[in-house]
């Protein structure tokens, strides 16, 4: 877009015409004809055209900036997720473990004869929701990973924390707002669309 903005800042390309002509009658020679013609606009049209790039050129970093932050922050949300899905697939393969136990634990005591088929089948099924929430959370997790690894251009993140962050200190509403006005890039955008408009 930046070098979008530079182009056409200077005069159009110059005409070169040449001519030759046969003389008629012969002794009044030939003639040839070299022509250089350049157009040019109003010597202030250019600083106009100018300043409208290097504004247009500020309004392109400013919507670079603010990609830049929706990416940050898209990246932000996943990993916040992966936290989040990585704790749960913790819990979720000790819940698996301690139902596997149970589920050995009431087939040897129906092998004894102390216990009855249906808490091995209540073991069983509760096994199978278990394993399917299991498999189900960690297909997330290889999806968030996916499009962590897409936001970050192709490199691979092995994102496995399962602690949040520490959550840093709130300012005042008033300087938060002041500080946001400050650095928003969409807010510059928009203003610096309302300057070259």
């Amino acid at each position: 877009k930046k070098l979008e903005y530079q182009t056409g800042l200077t005069p159009y390309n110059p005409k070169v015409d040449y001519d030759y002509l046969n003389g008629s009658p012969v002794g009044a020679g030939n003639q040839t004809d070299f022509a250089v013609t350049q157009s040019f606009d109003f010597p202030t049209a250019y600083s106009k055209k100018k300043q409208l790039s290097n504004e247009q050129i500020e309004q392109a970093d400013f919507q670079i900036i603010a990609t830049r932050q929706n990416v940050l922050l898209e990246a932000k949300l996943i990993c916040i997720e992966l936290v989040y899905r990585n704790k749960f697939q913790t819990e979720l393969t000790k819940r698996k473990q301690s139902t596997e136990k149970w589920l050995n634990a009431f087939k040897i005591k129906l092998d004894k004869g102390e216990g009855n088929v249906l808490d091995v089948n209540k073991a069983k099924l509760q096994l199978i929701e278990i394993n399917a929430t299991f498999q189900e959370n960690l297909s997330t997790i290889h999806q968030l990973n996916q499009k962590l690894t897409e936001l970050n251009g192709g490199i691979v993140l092995g994102f496995t924390d399962t602690i949040y962050s520490p959550l840093p200190s709130i300012p005042t509403f008033d300087s938060l707002e002041a500080e946001i006005e400050a650095n928003d890039p969409v807010r510059k955008y928009l203003e610096q669309e309302k300057v070259i408009g």
